[in-house]
């Protein structure tokens, strides 16, 4: 992402410098007169801004109908009987046979009527000889079998949202057909070709499920090859997440932690050689430590530190709030925007429900009890989180300084009633965590799990026994607490303690990064993750049962009697049963559920395999070399405005890890920081670039290779941005109508005027590069050199002139001349002008009109606010009712990664359909049943739902179907999208580099402001 943005700039400042200048007149000329051509007239103009036309460009929307074909009766020629099956092959019907098997263009055919059945194609020696075997549950009915035959026309490189092929064929089943006992694995060989095309998508892994279930077909077909396991997998970020990421510092967090980075030990615990390995006896990430008391006492300053602090362990993540009600209204404010925004930012059509699953283990409730009661019954609270994975399942504890014990009493009392309410089988016991006497509520399955541990004034509880016990060594001194960290005490020092200053402050230190990175937790993690799988897979024979039979398998039993499951999956591999229950896949007392992991804190581990011993030292050996020094802690503060419009945030991470983006920005631009604009019109990227940058060497050198005497006139920052215009929608839809989610258009609409439409949307476009002044003489004297470079080495190409100067700016144009030769270039133009310090060019007049207006009523950021404190890199973005063409265009982008998304969304819900034999209850049925066997519950997008149609064709409220897919009108009135235009003022992430060296580290900068 660095790298992309560090191009577009040195792109751009050599094409402005390209573009334009005037004639030296005698002596050096102000650059705000010298490209003014004619003079200003001795009254100042009055401002006359370019009114925005309007779109000239729609989003083409409607509906693609399916082709349907005429009904074709068919006859079986071949006939088997087994187990209680019945196999019949016929020919495939015409129309059907264009594809190949081989193809991305799977033929999907539903029986109709009574009989339950599946239907596969069969490929022949040639496409229009391939065949159609039908697996019937029990014998055929009577009459023919109707039959309903969809081919996705799709291609690998083709249109994806292509209307499919319908016909119907009538298959009739004659008596005394000859006996074929090859049907079977036949079939079962086209199931495993058509799973393995139906679930995947060009340039995408093939989800867990189809992999899985085509594996489990071809052993039933009778070959031998392994399994595919059942893991789960994580789209690839897409480039609107990278910059996110980059920009909000959670780029540099991901680093710290390395999550992502298993330790490729899938078969622990299977296939294991030599003795075992004591874990004890594994080094982990060697750790440096900073000299704290005497970098605190060099600051100046005294930490102030929350009293709760005194009560936490040091390896923890810890976000500390002011009271009950902030933390609901932080979880309201997450639940109204940061979900939406994830799907969107992430393409990942599906939620985990993390909130709602860590609420339901703790019997908490975020309701208006909870609001009205947080400052009265609580001081302080805080969350603590004993590692990274909270997705997976992690162990979270809620600390609570209590203010008054009986208002908070009763608001846990009535959670708890409730709680037992939805299950009455509930469980109390007691044990003691040293001294202190704990009592625990808990389920059977492990959805509820409360310890409840109180120590004096304070109040905790948590889903994990190991961290309770944790809290309990750190309250009777046999732990050190985290308010005697010195990295936090520094930390504390930075950021102190200050309740108006601060809503929320998380911190993150190196011992709770050690404990993420340590051979202790990436080994179990690996194993977790394949005990994720055992459970998957359980979980997923179950549902390929329900699609090949009609019905979920009543049974662990019957599953297994069904030849889709093994007796020994039912078992890890470290002996722990898993159990099957037939409508909630599967669960594992010492493992957890898909969904809801057990934590790592509750798992044992003393010794390990040589593999595990093995990949944890190329783990470590890595980490190490991004990590040649010091690793110093995260904070962030959170501040909430008191009517909820405004979040600012201010973090810092240290140190930077060598060979990242974070380090190729600083090292091209320098550590320059400038102060940020309070408001922008339409997004824009500002980067500072320092006297001894790099990127200002490269650029210098270019401009004097061209003779053009350097670029001593640029200042310390460079922008690019795009202002909130028709022409950025116009140019979206005319530049790459392909990429957008729009019926197509009619072929005449292709041919040869499209040029000249292209050239009218780039004549239009709102795109414009800028930069500070640092010497206004060096800038005239290069705009100079610049035209007289251009007019004697291609005279007559550009022809240099003015506009009508707007609120006493003069603008200079640049138009092609008479040796352009191109006539579909003769409506664009350049537009530049240099106002107060900065230089702007653009080739749009009215985009110029609205820099000249921000530049000279430019405000200044709210008094006080860290979170607008000077930065080295900005990326800030403001939308306006009045102007929604940014935001419009925006929700392109985020509805074509959603659209492309959803078809993996489509897919899971399809199966969940078929394995349980109807589409479970929107709400909660349907997201347990997901969550089951899932592990996440599959979405529709913001905004919409999925039903079933009197076809059986899964629906989106949106989307239409597959066979006959509808493209909506975009953003979609009432989503969260739509929303989120009509209600953001402005949002700003900046990054400032700060330290030298092995202490580098990275301040990020984001403020979000509603209207």
């Amino acid at each position: 992402m660095a790298r992309r943005t560090l191009t577009l700039f040195a792109c751009a400042l050599s094409v402005v410098a390209c573009k334009g200048s005037e004639p030296a007149p005698a002596e050096a000329p102000d650059p705000r007169t010298a490209d003014a051509a004619p003079a200003a007239p001795a009254e100042p103009p009055t401002p006359h801004p370019v009114a925005d036309p309007g779109s000239q460009r729609a989003l083409r929307t409607g509906e693609r109908p399916a082709t349907t074909l005429a009904p074709q009766p068919l006859t079986a020629t071949r006939r088997h009987e087994a187990s209680g099956h019945t196999w019949l092959s016929c020919p495939m019907p015409s129309g059907a046979e264009s594809a190949t098997a081989t193809e991305l263009q799977p033929v999907r055919i539903r029986l109709r009527g009574g009989a339950h059945g599946y239907a596969v194609r069969v490929p022949g020696p040639t496409p229009a000889r391939d065949e159609l075997v039908v697996r019937l549950v029990g014998a055929p009915p009577p009459g023919p079998i109707e039959l309903l035959v969809e081919r996705d026309p799709a291609t690998r490189w083709g249109d994806p949202f292509a209307p499919w092929v319908l016909q119907r064929v009538d298959l009739s089943v004659p008596a005394g057909l000859p006996d074929d006992r090859a049907l079977p694995a036949a079939f079962f060989r086209g199931l495993a070709r058509d799973l393995g095309a139906w679930g995947t998508r060009p340039g995408s892994a093939t989800p867990p499920f189809f992999a899985f279930a085509s594996a489990r077909a071809q052993r039933l077909a009778g070959d031998t090859s392994p399994d595919a396991a059942a893991r789960p997998t994580r789209a690839p970020k897409t480039e609107l997440a990278e910059t996110m990421s980059l920009y909000t510092g959670l780029t540099s967090v991901a680093e710290a932690l390395q999550t992502d980075r298993g330790l490729m030990t899938w078969g622990s615990g299977r296939t294991t050689t030599g003795p075992p390995v004591p874990l004890a006896s594994i080094e982990g990430v060697p750790m440096a430590q900073h000299p704290w008391d005497a970098m605190l006492a060099a600051t100046g300053k005294a930490p102030v530190i929350e009293p709760l602090a005194s009560y936490i362990p040091q390896d923890v993540l810890y976000i500390h709030m002011g009271d009950l009600r902030t933390a609901v209204r932080l979880a309201a404010d997450a639940d109204d925007w940061l979900e939406s925004l994830l799907q969107a930012v992430e393409a990942r059509p599906a939620t985990s429900h993390l909130v709602a699953r860590y609420e339901r283990e703790l019997m908490l409730e975020r309701t208006g009890l909870a609001e009205t009661l947080g400052p009265l019954a609580a001081h302080g609270i805080a969350l603590v989180l004993g590692d990274p994975f909270v997705r997976e399942g992690t162990d979270l504890s809620l600390v609570i300084e209590v203010r008054k014990r009986s208002l908070l009493m009763t608001a846990l009392a009535t959670y708890e009633a409730q709680a037992r309410v939805r299950d009455p089988a509930l469980t109390e016991t007691r044990w003691s965590a040293g001294e202190h006497p704990v009592r625990l509520v808990s389920s059977a399955d492990g959805s509820v799990r409360q310890h409840r541990l109180e120590l004096g004034d304070l109040l905790i509880l948590s889903n994990s026994r190991a961290a309770i016990e944790r809290f309990a060594a750190v309250a009777d001194g046999r732990s050190p607490p985290l308010s005697a960290s010195g990295d936090f005490r520094w930390m504390r020092a930075v950021y102190p303690y200050d309740p108006a200053a601060e809503d929320a402050f998380l911190f993150m230190g190196d011992a709770f990064v050690a404990r993420a990175v340590s051979p202790r937790t990436k080994i179990l993690q690996g194993r977790r993750m394949a005990a994720q799988a055992d459970l998957l897979a359980v979980g997923f024979a179950q549902l390929l049962h329900g699609m090949l039979e009609g019905a979920p398998a009543p049974t662990a039993e019957a599953l297994v009697a069904s030849g889709l499951l093994d007796a020994r999956e039912l078992r890890h591999p470290d002996g722990a049963p898993i159990v099957l229950e037939p409508t909630r896949g599967a669960r594992s007392e010492r493992w957890g559920r898909a969904d809801a992991l057990t934590p790592l804190a509750d798992l044992t581990l003393t010794e390990v395999s040589a593999e595990e011993r093995d990949a944890y030292a190329r783990f470590r050996d890595t980490y190490q070399q991004y990590w040649r020094g010091y690793i110093d802690p995260i904070a962030v503060r959170l501040r909430r405005s008191a009517d909820g419009k405004r979040l600012s945030l201010d973090a810092r991470m240290m140190p930077l890890v060598s060979g990242t983006e974070y380090d190729e920005l600083v090292d091209k631009v320098g550590t320059t920081s400038f102060p940020p604009p309070a408001r922008v019109g339409g997004v824009r990227w500002t980067l500072g670039i320092a006297a001894d940058a790099p990127l200002r060497r490269e650029l210098d050198g270019v401009g004097r290779s061209m003779k053009l005497g350097g670029l001593s006139w640029l200042g310390d920052t460079v922008m690019l941005g795009a202002a909130s215009r028709s022409g950025l929608w116009d140019a979206a839809l005319q530049l790459e109508p392909d990429r957008w989610p729009q019926l197509p258009a009619e072929p005449d609409a292709q041919d040869g005027d499209r040029r000249k439409r292209e050239m009218e949307a780039i004549a239009h476009l709102p795109v414009y590069v800028g930069a500070r002044i640092a010497n206004p003489l060096g800038l005239a004297a290069t705009l100079t050199a610049l035209r007289t470079l251009a007019e004697t080495t291609a005279p007559g190409l550009a022809v240099w002139g003015a506009a009508d100067p707007y609120r006493e700016v003069p603008i200079v144009t640049v138009s092609p001349g008479p040796g352009a030769g191109d006539p579909e270039l003769r409506d664009v133009r350049l537009y530049y002008a240099t106002v107060g310090d900065a230089f702007y060019a653009t080739l749009d007049l009215g985009t110029l009109q609205t820099l000249i207006d921000e530049t000279l009523d430019r405000p200044t950021a709210p008094d006080g606010d860290s979170a607008e404190a000077p930065r080295q890199a900005d990326l800030r973005v403001g939308l306006s009712p009045d102007a929604p063409w940014l935001a419009r265009t925006a929700a392109l982008l985020v509805e074509r990664e959603l659209r492309r998304a959803s078809w993996r969304a489509w897919r899971d819900i399809e199966v969940l359909a078929a394995g349980l034999g109807a589409l479970p209850a929107e709400g909660e049925p349907r997201r347990q049943a997901a969550l089951g066997f899932f592990g996440y519950e599959p979405v529709a997008g913001p905004g919409a739902s999925f039903s079933v149609d009197a076809e059986g064709r899964l629906t989106h409220s949106l989307y239409g179907t597959e066979a006959s897919p509808r493209f909506p009108a975009l953003p979609v009135p009432g989503s969260p999208l739509a929303r989120l235009a009509d209600e953001l003022d402005q949002a700003s992430f900046g990054l400032a580099f700060e330290g030298e060296d092995e202490s580098r580290g990275l301040r990020a900068l984001v403020t979000w402001q509603r209207r």
